[in-house]
C-alpha cells in the first residue's frame, strides 16, 4: 500500500470511519456499490478499494445480524498506518490453512492440490515483493487445467485458490472474489452431501422467484394508503398465486423439498461458517498490527 497507510495514519480519520461504518452511511459500504462508490469511500477514510470491497461484501452476507456492527468492529481492529494490501494478502493466505474450513484440508493430494499450493505460495511471496502478472496467469491456468478431473466438492474449494491468482494491485476486488468463492464452496460442500448441489438449489430458487413475480402480477393491486389488514390480505393473495404458479410449473414439490433442506440446520450451519469467516478477517487485522509494531 502506498502513502501513509490505513486511515492516512490518523486516529481522527479512523474515528470518522468507525462512526460512518456503524451507521452504514457511506454508499461505498453497500454490497451493490459501484466501483466509483467504493473508490470514494476508500478515499474518504484512508482505506483501499480492496479492503472496502471485502468488508462490504462479507459484512452483508446472508444469515448474519448486526452487519454494521461487524463492519465497525473490523475497522476498529486495524491500526492507523497499517499496510492494507499486506493485510488482504495475509487474509487470503489464511484461507488456505484455516483449521476449520481451509482449502488445504479439503483438496486431496494430486495435481490440483499442488497447483493450488503454488497459487498460495505466490500470495505469500507477494507480501514482500511484487509478483509479475505472467506468473499469476501461469499459476491460475495450471490450477484451472488441473481441476478438470477433480470431484465437485473439492473442485469448489480449488476455485477459491483460483480466485486468489490475480495481481491485487491491478485487481483490487481479488479478496472479495475469494470471499465469495469460499462462501459458495462451503455451501456446495453441504449441498452435495445432502443431494442438493448449489446449481440445483439456484435453479429451484430462480423458479420460485419467477413464480413469485407471477404471483405479484396476478394479485389485486394494493392501494398506496392501504391499511395493515389490506396489506396482509394482499400478501396472502400473492402467496396463494405464487403457490398456484409453482404447482403449474411442476416445481412445487421441489421447492418444498428445498425449503425443508434449508430448515434442517443449513441456515444455522451457514451462519456459523460466516461468523467464523468474518472472524478470520478481524484476526488478520490484529496480526497485521502486531507485525507492524
Amino acid at each position: 500500500m502506498s502513502g501513509a497507510g490505513a486511515f492516512r495514519n490518523d486516529e481522527a480519520v479512523k474515528a470518522r470511519a468507525l462512526d460512518d461504518a456503524a451507521a452504514g452511511a457511506h454508499r461505498g459500504w453497500a454490497t451493490d456499490a459501484t466501483d466509483a462508490d467504493r473508490q470514494a469511500c476508500a478515499e474518504a477514510f484512508g482505506l483501499t478499494v480492496g479492503l472496502v470491497t471485502l468488508l462490504s461484501m462479507s459484512s452483508r452476507a446472508p444469515y448474519l445480524d448486526g452487519s454494521c456492527a461487524f463492519l465497525r468492529d473490523a475497522l476498529d481492529d486495524i491500526r492507523p498506518g497499517a499496510d492494507l494490501d499486506r493485510l488482504l494478502r495475509r487474509w487470503m493466505a489464511s484461507v488456505w490453512t484455516d483449521p476449520d474450513y481451509g482449502i488445504e484440508g479439503r483438496l486431496p493430494g494430486g495435481a490440483a492440490r499442488d497447483a493450488a499450493q503454488a497459487v498460495v505460495d505466490l500470495v505469500r511471496r507477494s507480501m514482500g515483493a511484487p509478483v509479475a502478472r505472467p506468473e499469476w496467469r501461469a499459476a491460475r491456468n495450471a490450477l484451472l487445467a488441473a481441476m478438470k478431473d477433480v470431484p465437485p466438492a473439492p473442485a469448489a474449494f480449488a476455485r477459491v485458490a483460483a480466485a486468489m491468482a490475480w495481481d491485487l494491485d491491478a485487481m483490487p476486488g481479488v479478496a472479495s472474489d475469494v470471499w465469495l468463492a469460499w462462501d459458495r464452496a462451503y455451501e456446495e460442500e453441504m449441498g452435495l452431501a445432502a443431494g442438493w448441489p448449489k446449481s440445483v438449489q439456484d435453479e429451484v430458487t430462480e423458479s420460485y422467484r419467477a413464480c413469485m413475480r407471477e404471483g405479484y402480477g396476478a394479485a389485486p393491486a394494493l392501494a398506496e394508503n392501504a391499511g395493515e389488514a389490506a396489506r396482509e390480505a394482499h400478501e396472502a393473495a400473492v402467496r396463494a398465486a405464487t403457490d398456484r404458479a409453482l404447482e403449474a410449473s411442476g416445481q412445487g414439490e421441489r421447492w418444498k423439498a428445498l425449503t425443508a433442506y434449508w430448515q434442517s440446520g443449513v441456515v444455522e450451519n451457514m451462519g456459523a461458517w460466516r461468523e467464523h469467516a468474518l472472524g478470520t478477517i478481524r484476526a488478520e487485522a490484529r496480526v497485521e498490527e502486531r507485525v507492524a509494531a
